[in-house]
């Protein structure tokens, strides 16, 4: 019980201080970067999460958080910020809090990003991803409008 009381004081005396402990965001992209998950949650909805629709469509397609932050590393170094963020973002695709909190937060993320993990992934080119037209990611889309492949990840929140 001593000691307990001891630890109590010792963690107050701390915070009181300033001594405290990560930022929210920083929780979200550590929980990215873990996830390593080859399936991605809520299947479909997150699939389709469009990382960035200009000039071509990204869509996430079935690969973990953790190729996510990899994916994002790589834009950062090419200078596409916008995409790094929509990677980060797609990473977080199941959970819209956590999207609030990464957007809020948007140079602070990508510079934790970068610091923390960009040393960890090689400068080699991302995973291959899979392609898909606007038809197969949607059934109803007219087959004219985009013949263009599109890679498999992107940023778009689901409605």
């Amino acid at each position: 019980m001593i000691q307990y009381l001891r630890c109590l004081v010792l963690m107050i005396l701390l915070t009181s201080l300033g001594v405290e402990k990560g930022v929210a965001y920083q929780d979200e992209v550590d929980w990215i970067w873990n996830d390593r998950k080859p399936t991605v949650r809520l299947g479909p909805v997150c699939m389709k999460f469009i990382v960035k629709a200009y000039p071509i469509k990204i869509v996430r397609g079935n690969i973990s958080g953790h190729a996510c932050l990899e994916n994002s590393i790589a834009s950062f170094r090419k200078g596409d910020h916008e995409k790094a963020l929509g990677w980060i973002l797609a990473g977080q695709c199941h959970d819209r809090l956590a999207q609030e909190t990464l957007v809020k937060h948007a140079p602070k993320v990508l510079e934790y990003v970068w610091q923390k993990y960009g040393n960890e992934v090689s400068e080699k080119k991302p995973r291959p991803a899979s392609t898909y037209s606007s038809r197969q990611l949607d059934p109803g889309a007219d087959p004219e409008a985009d013949r263009s492949p599109l890679p498999i990840c992107q940023a778009h929140t689901p409605q």
